[in-house]
């Protein structure tokens, strides 16, 4: 029986192929244990990213970059609106000027309730005060008019003078001043010291409080 020399190239084929697995294992595995189950790495241990492609840029060498977020802000922005409006700021000239007009506009608001009081002029008096006077007495307004109109009305005369005034409050909307008075009429005659307090209204500075003590 002859030889087939085609089946003796095939298993000389396959003694080659087997001989160079069989290399190969060796040299893969340490200390020459052959390979198992338990070597391959579990497909739980395998974590597969998702990368979003808008997520990365394309660098001019075309590597992959990935994209560097914007840092944000922790302040909170400042509406246009705000920001556009600048606190006033008095300096300490303006403020003494700012003073310094009051003074006179309300020496002056002071010199015409006394002049109209002298004049026993009644509207000009009671023009002097504010709709939201309250009288020392605790009586209504209503009635304190009427009180206030007998007696300007009642004297033949009434002489009224005042001494200086001492400004014990100044600001833009309210000012308190406190004079020594003394008042005449035929009938009657006294001194006291009298405090007024004025705000300042859009016709101008009104009396909204007023006390009176007599001296001796």
């Amino acid at each position: 029986m002859q030889d087939n020399p085609n089946l003796k190239k095939s298993g000389a084929i396959a003694a080659v192929v087997i001989a160079a697995l069989l290399v190969l294992a060796k040299w893969a595995t340490p200390q020459n244990q052959p390979v198992t189950a338990e070597d391959l790495p579990a497909t739980d241990d395998v974590v597969i990213e998702e990368v979003d492609p808008a997520a990365v840029e394309l660098s001019a060498d075309a590597t992959v970059k990935p994209k560097t977020a914007a840092p944000t802000s922790k302040l909170m922005p400042v509406p246009p609106a705000l920001a556009a409006v600048a606190p006033k700021v008095e300096t300490t000239a303006q403020t003494s000027a700012s003073a310094a007009s009051r003074v006179e506009t309300v020496t002056a608001a002071v010199s015409q309730w006394a002049k109209c009081w002298s004049n026993q002029d009644v509207a000009c008096y009671l023009a002097a005060y504010s709709t939201i006077f309250a009288p020392e007495n605790g009586s209504s307004l209503d009635n304190w008019k009427k009180t206030r109109t007998s007696k300007l009305t009642a004297p033949k005369s009434i002489a009224l003078e005042l001494g200086p005034l001492q400004f014990l409050e100044n600001t833009s909307t309210e000012v308190a001043v406190q004079f020594e008075q003394a008042y005449r009429s035929p009938t009657y005659a006294d001194n006291s010291l009298k405090t007024l307090v004025l705000m300042k209204e859009s016709s101008g500075w009104k009396i909204i409080r007023e006390a009176s003590v007599a001296r001796p």
